[in-house]
């Protein structure tokens, strides 16, 4: 009898034993785990099927920090969640991190050194699933403009030369705006792109008196660069010009016609120079002479010719404006017509000593220089029948100086 008792409690044992918690068949068997998890509202994550990389911006400079957003999809079209991994092929890519189901954002902050595609390739996969997205990117504003070009030049340069720029961010990236030059003693071209950021412009110096620094800026933005080219003044140089003015004597006043031919050399701030002139003008007189029967009208025409040499200096007051003086002497053609109420005119022509001085004040523009000047002459006696006596005009002329360089 006793056998059949302890096999009876055995049983039992193994009976409670089989109830136990600890000796659950799901704690044994994982899928039943897994089996009971999903009775109780915790769903398997779906497979992922398609993968989208978008950003927080469309464009992005040097430094910023912007945001990459990973979409991941199961089969359906449906968000699900899987391990989102995000790799660049420039800049720094922080963590990844889960912002909702199928929702994944990570930090890129851009290099300050900009790639040569001006791109960011981003990728992002999981699995043996992938996307990619490209991310256009910018220069900054531009910090810096850098100017080359040659520290002196000859000022009668007649090919112009050419400063180089380059336009630049904070960070030394190209950047892609266009410049714009000037220049107070030059002529400054459009400036012409030769490559991202960089530019060249055109310089043409005018010409000078005396040497001077010339500054040319350039800008861009709000920032501004400067280059300063010492211009040299020529050494010698030849000029020719016309002059017109009015000249004065005790005679009355006349229209006065004149040309010049001069060669300078220049001396620092000075110049001193040899020049040929010629002048034209004429004066008249009319008045009555009593004659046999009465009054008789009587009017007269005098020209001169004169022809000189001088002398010349002058000095540079500034980099444009020279005052300059002269003094010469030659001959002078005197003509004269003498005409009388009921009789034939008679003209004469003789020659006559002529000494000649003149101040002048000049100012550098273009090929040459416009000037003002005040020249006064002496024209001795030349032994007409109808003038006698010197004559000391004063000639008040505007002219223009064309170098010949």
């Amino acid at each position: 009898m006793a056998a059949p008792v302890l096999l009876s409690l055995a049983a039992v044992v193994a009976l409670l034993a089989s109830a136990s918690p600890s000796a659950s068949p799901a704690a044994a068997d994982p899928r039943l785990a897994a089996h009971a998890a999903t009775r109780r509202g915790s769903p398997e994550p779906r497979p992922p099927s398609d993968l989208l990389v978008d950003f927080s911006t469309t464009i992005a400079h040097p430094r910023e920090v912007i945001t990459v957003s990973v979409h991941v999809r199961d089969a359906a079209g449906k968000p699900t969640d899987a391990a989102v991994a995000v790799d660049s092929d420039s800049g720094e890519v922080g963590a990844v991190e889960r912002a909702q189901e199928g929702l994944y954002r990570a930090r890129l902050t851009v290099p300050t050194a900009l790639p040569g595609t001006r791109s960011l390739f981003v990728i992002a996969h999981t699995g043996g699933i992938s996307a990619d997205a490209i991310l256009p990117l910018a220069p900054g504003p531009v910090a810096t403009l850098r100017l080359a070009g040659p520290a002196t030049l000859a000022a009668d340069r007649l090919a112009p030369l050419q400063i180089d720029v380059a336009v630049l961010d904070a960070f030394g990236n190209p950047a892609e705006v266009i410049p714009a030059a000037h220049a107070l003693h030059g002529v400054v071209g459009t400036p012409a792109r030769v490559g991202p950021g960089r530019w060249v412009v055109d310089y043409q110096p005018r010409r000078v008196s005396a040497d001077v620094d010339d500054e040319v800026s350039v800008e861009a933005g709000a920032t501004r660069g400067t280059h300063v080219v010492r211009l040299l003044a020529a050494a010698d140089w030849a000029s020719f010009g016309p002059r017109l003015g009015v000249a004065f004597d005790a005679g009355g006043a006349g229209l006065a016609v004149s040309g010049e031919a001069s060669m300078w050399h220049r001396l620092d701030d000075l110049r001193v120079g040899f020049a040929l002139d010629v002048a034209w003008w004429s004066l008249g007189r009319s008045g009555t002479a009593r004659g046999p029967g009465g009054p008789l009208s009587l009017s007269g025409d005098r020209s001169y010719l004169p022809l000189t040499a001088s002398a010349a200096a002058g000095r540079a007051l500034g980099s444009r404006l020279t005052a300059w003086a002269s003094l010469g002497g030659g001959a002078a053609l005197v003509m004269t017509t003498a005409r009388l109420s009921g009789q034939p005119s008679a003209s004469e022509a003789g020659w006559a000593p002529a000494a000649t001085a003149a101040l002048g004040l000049d100012l550098r523009a273009g090929m040459g220089a416009p000037f003002v000047e005040v020249r006064g002459s002496w024209i001795g006696d030349p032994g007409l029948k109808t003038l006698s006596g010197s004559v000391w005009p004063i000639l008040v002329q505007l002219g223009y100086r064309f170098d010949a360089r």
